[in-house]
């Protein structure tokens, strides 16, 4: 399973739009199917300066959806990747949720607990990159 990211940047933590490409091709490799993709970053692109080393200080686990603990149809867990913007003093400025693949109700629950998460100061504000693997119990 594939899951394409948006570009972030780093000053705002938000997400933004750009030019580029993506190409997909098959392949067999040692007589089996493969698919393989390439991504295209626009010339001038420079790596954005997300941290993925600072550990919060405070968290709050978000909550597995209701509606889908109920449904056998439904995932037992969820990759859920976040970007979160944190201020100097630590406090959660923003979230920016990576696209879910297919249920969305895990994102209001994973912002509403990202929002109560505190950082340790820092000089300037920063961004975070916050990967969940978020599993019904």
């Amino acid at each position: 399973m594939m899951r394409l990211q948006p570009r972030i940047d780093a000053a705002t933590c938000g997400a933004y739009e750009t030019s580029g490409h993506v190409t997909f091709w098959f392949e067999i490799v040692d007589g089996k199917p493969k698919l393989s993709y390439g991504a295209h970053v626009p010339t001038g692109s420079a790596a954005a300066a997300i941290h993925v080393d600072r550990k919060p200080v405070h968290t709050v686990n978000p909550l597995y959806p209701a509606k889908l603990a109920r449904s056998p149809n439904a995932p037992k867990e969820s990759l859920q990747i976040a970007y979160v913007a944190v201020a100097a003093d630590g406090a959660v400025t923003g979230v920016t949720l990576a696209p879910a693949l297919y249920y969305r109700d895990f994102e209001p629950l994973l912002v509403a607990a990202l929002r109560q998460w505190k950082y340790a100061p820092q000089p300037s504000r920063w961004c975070a990159e916050v990967r969940f693997n978020m599993a019904l119990q």
